[in-house]
């Protein structure tokens, strides 16, 4: 039988590239210690104000860089994708309910679960 462990969304942050390869190694030795390995493929560097960064795991694997990520939910690189995304997730939300609004309760029945279903919708200005 085989054991998988799994550590998802984890973000380091530095303001120089050597304190963010020092990181990176001591998360990776942390990790090791007690039967965890950080996946190289799935890690990834994301810069501001930076034209190039080349941090590399302690097995010598150089990490990918991206210009937006999720984390905990929410795109960091990109206010716009993140608008998107979350605006066409409340419109999937909205028609989810086209069989209510579809069905034959009563008129004010209707008006409620509408005004109740928008105070949860994000609105962004």
């Amino acid at each position: 039988m085989t054991l998988f462990r799994v550590i998802k969304s984890q973000a380091l942050v530095s303001n120089l590239e050597n304190q963010a390869q020092e990181l990176l190694h001591r998360i990776e030795s942390t990790c090791s210690k007690v039967g965890l390995r950080l996946n190289a493929k799935k890690t990834e560097v994301m810069t501001f104000k930076t034209e190039h960064v080349d941090l590399k795991t302690l097995g010598g694997s150089a990490l990918a860089l991206t210009d937006d990520f999720k984390y905990l939910g929410s795109y960091i690189g990109s206010t716009k994708n993140d608008i998107r995304v979350r605006k066409a997730l409340a419109w999937r939300a909205l028609h989810s309910l086209a069989k209510v609004w579809k069905s034959s309760m009563g008129k004010e029945l209707r008006k409620s679960i509408s005004c109740c279903s928008r105070g949860h919708t994000p609105i962004w200005l």
